[in-house]
Order: C-alpha cells, then sequence, then structure tokens
C-alpha cells in the first residue's frame, strides 16, 4: 500500500461515498470536476454503486487524489460528510470521538483544500523531472548512436584513402561533442582530425589539433587516447623529418601503451619507432623494431597492422639495396592489404614495389606500379605519398637519361613538398633538381 493510502481510512471513505451518492449521483459529481473526470470513462454503464465506489478508490489511490475527493465532498454534501468522520488514521488517533474541540466545518474545508493543493504541486514537480530525466535520456541515447555512426563511417573512409570524407564527418563529430560537453569523446575526435591533418600532409593544422587533443586526454585521464595523440604526432615530426622529437613522442606512447597492457597499440606504436629508425639511417636497429611489431601484429591477429609492419620492413631492405627480399616482403604486403580494403596502404607498396624494380633495372615494371600508385594516391588525396610517387617516377627518368620528364616530375613534387611543409622530401627534391642541372 503506498504512502497515500496509508494515511486514509479507506473504510470510512467507501462508507462516505456509499451513503454520500447513488449510482447517478456519484457519476455527475465525477463529471462535474475535472481532477475526476478521467475516472468516469473507466466506469462501465452496467457497474453499480459499490463498482463505481471501488473505481473510485483505485483512482485516488494512483493519483494521490484523496484529499481532493474529501475536500470537494465536504463541499458538496457536509452533513454525510461530518457523520463519517474521521477519514485519516492521524486523525483519528490525534481526535477522540464526542470531543468538542475539532476544527469548524470551514476550518476542515480549508484544511483539505491546502492539502491537496500540495499534493498537486507535489504532482507536478515529479511529473516535471520526470520529463526531464526523459528528455535528457532520450539526448543521451540520440548521442550515442551519432557517435557509433560516426566511428563506422570514419574508419571506413580512412580505411578507403578517403579523407576529405573523413575530415568532414570528424568535423561534425567535434560539434557534436562540444554541444554536448563530452569532453573524453572530444579528445578522441580530435586525434582522427589530426591523423587526417597529416595524411593530407598539412602538418602544421595536424600538430595543433593533436596537441589539443592530448591536453584533453590529460585532462580527463585519458590515458589510451593520450598514447594515440602522441603516436599520430610522432609521425608528424617524422614527416617534418625532425626525428629526435618523432623518436621522443613515439616513446611516451609506448610507455602507456605497456602500462595499460594494449598489446595491438604497442605493436603499432614499435612500427613507428622502426621507421624513425629508418629515416636516421640506423638500419639494424629499425629491422629489430620492425620485428618485435611484426610478432604482436600476428599475436593478436592485426592484418592491417601486419601489413603496415612488412611495409616498413621493406623499405629497410631498399635503403640496403636488398632489392630480392624487398620484393618478396612487398607481394605479402600487397596481398594483406587487398584483403583488408585499405587502398591508401595498397598505393604504398605499389610505390615500393616500383622501386624495387627500379633497383633490378626492370624499368618497365617499375613505371607500371608507379602509376597504378600514382592513381590510388591521388585517388585518396594524400599528397605527401603522390609526391613521394612522383620523386621516384623523376628518379627513373633521371636514371633513363630523360632528364626533362624527370625535372616534370621533380618539379611536381617540389610544389607539393613545399605546400605540405615535407621538408625532408623538399631537401631531397631540391638535391635531384642540382644533380639534373649538373647533367
Amino acid at each position: 500500500m503506498s504512502g497515500d493510502t496509508q494515511d486514509y481510512d479507506i473504510a470510512a471513505i467507501r462508507r462516505l461515498l456509499t451513503d454520500a451518492f447513488n449510482a447517478q449521483g456519484l457519476r455527475r459529481f465525477l463529471y462535474d470536476r475535472p481532477d475526476f473526470r478521467p475516472v468516469v470513462a473507466q466506469l462501465s454503464p452496467s457497474y453499480g454503486l459499490a463498482e463505481m465506489v471501488d473505481a473510485v478508490i483505485e483512482f485516488c489511490q494512483v493519483r494521490m487524489l484523496f484529499a481532493d475527493l474529501l475536500a470537494a465532498i465536504e463541499e458538496y454534501n457536509s452533513r454525510q460528510f461530518a457523520v463519517h468522520e474521521p477519514y485519516s488514521y492521524d486523525a483519528a488517533t490525534a481526535t477522540t470521538p464526542g470531543t468538542h474541540d475539532r476544527p469548524a466545518p470551514q476550518e476542515r474545508l480549508a484544511a483539505n483544500r491546502s492539502e491537496a493543493k500540495v499534493r498537486k504541486i507535489l504532482v507536478v514537480v515529479v511529473t516535471a523531472i520526470t520529463l526531464v530525466v526523459l528528455v535528457l535520456c532520450v539526448l543521451f541515447a540520440s548521442y550515442v548512436v551519432q557517435m557509433a555512426r560516426w566511428g563506422s563511417r570514419v574508419d571506413d573512409a580512412l580505411d578507403k584513402g578517403q579523407y576529405r570524407e573523413a575530415l568532414n564527418l570528424s568535423q561534425q563529430a567535434l560539434a557534436i561533442t562540444q554541444r554536448y560537453g563530452e569532453r573524453t569523446r572530444e579528445g578522441e575526435v580530435r586525434n582522427v582530425i589530426g591523423f587526417v591533418y597529416y595524411r593530407q600532409g598539412r602538418y602544421d593544422q595536424a600538430l595543433e589539433t593533436l596537441r589539443q587533443a592530448v591536453v584533453i586526454h590529460r585532462e580527463v585521464g585519458n590515458r589510451s587516447g593520450e598514447a594515440t595523440g602522441l603516436n599520430y604526432i610522432g609521425m608528424v615530426y617524422g614527416s617534418q623529418g625532425l626525428y629526435n622529437q618523432a623518436y621522443e613522442s613515439f616513446r611516451q606512447a609506448l610507455v602507456i601503451h605497456r602500462e595499460l597492457g594494449q598489446r595491438a597499440e604497442e605493436g603499432k606504436t614499435l612500427n613507428n619507432i622502426g621507421v624513425a629508425y629508418r629515416l636516421q639511417g640506423d638500419y639494424d636497429q629499425a629491422l629489430e623494431t620492425l620485428r618485435q611489431a611484426l610478432v604482436i601484429d600476428r599475436e593478436v591477429g592485426d592484418r592491417a597492422g601486419e601489413g603496415g609492419t612488412l611495409t616498413n620492413m621493406a623499405s629497410v631492405y631498399l635503403a640496403q639495396e636488398a632489392y630480392d627480399q624487398a620484393l618478396e616482403t612487398l607481394s605479402q604486403t600487397l596481398v594483406i592489404h587487398r584483403e583488408v580494403g585499405n587502398r591508401a596502404d595498397e598505393g604504398t607498396t605499389l610505390n615500393s614495389i616500383g622501386s624495387a624494380y627500379h633497383g633490378l633495372g626492370l624499368d618497365e615494371q617499375a613505371m607500371e606500379n608507379y602509376r597504378r600508385a600514382l592513381v590510388i594516391s591521388r585517388e585518396a588525396e594524400d599528397p605527401a605519398r603522390e609526391a613521394a610517387t612522383l620523386s621516384n617516377i623523376g628518379r627513373l627518368y633521371q636514371d633513363q637519361g630523360l632528364i626533362d620528364q624527370a625535372r616534370e616530375n621533380y618539379e611536381a613534387a617540389l610544389l607539393i613538398a613545399r605546400d605540405i611543409g615535407a621538408q625532408d622530401l623538399e631537401q631531397g627534391l631540391l638535391e635531384h633538381l642540382e644533380a639534373l642541372d649538373q647533367d
């Protein structure tokens, strides 16, 4: 029994209703009062007075309207109301039947009305709170659905190398997280935006966005998100030729991933460190680190990560002029990238295959793979990879003695390198162009 029914003597209220009304009179009494009109619809035409009284009592129990009912009946039929008093157990214990000090009818009516008013206010407040909670639940559910949809769509866009689409989706997601004040997800979205800027060669914007992400991750205690941001920052530094800064960012990320027991992410970070070693010309250390990454990739079943690690190992073999070993590794890589649908990395692999064929003196096969890589890099709107491929094409033409074609490709690559701030690539291209002028 609810708290409201415990306060009232239901038997006394039932006697009051039975003596104060007949069936038709009770129906009219209820209909004339808006608070009780809903119960009229529940009264079957076949109901007798007793059944109607039961329905009214049940209605008042659910709606907490006994005080309203009693106040209305006392005003309607004060004589019968007085006969059956008291209606409250508290009133029964506080008042001895037959005493002459109970309140006058007008005072009792005022008290009942006051109590009814308080109960109405409570009902309104509870209803308002319930509605607010429901609205918040709906909004949160909508937010969860929107962010889940963003995660799925942006992953698909990144796998296909559709960086403009990934950026557009992530900027929309960023606005949503800021609207809801969801700082953890905001940091994660900024990680993705920074990564896209990196892939587009917009290194200054990438660093600014990723640094903001790392600040947020540290603020909310998201260690995993912090490590991801640091990894991406290291990748940007590596592309700018700032290898010491790149290594330091990767080292910090590696510490966090190991602390959290994130083996897959540990493998990706070791992969990045291996690339940093290669770019500095430390090939033995690069291969050792990449082999550690490869073991983890296979251990956790990360096929995409395995493909990326094999690609980077092949890059070391190319730098060592171990072309046959590079081709063998790249053939495995190409199968994996196509298997997982990673078009962007497929283009990188084709570029590397072209370099291996070039090193072996198989120029026709080299050019075929370069051109296929160039198509994919442009399709993916990946200027850094496009510039690298154009540079390789220029080098092939240069070795063939086709100076004009070589210059055309070097200059096209140089424009892109300067536009995206790829200082290391820019320096290499300037050296190639200077060599052409000396020929």
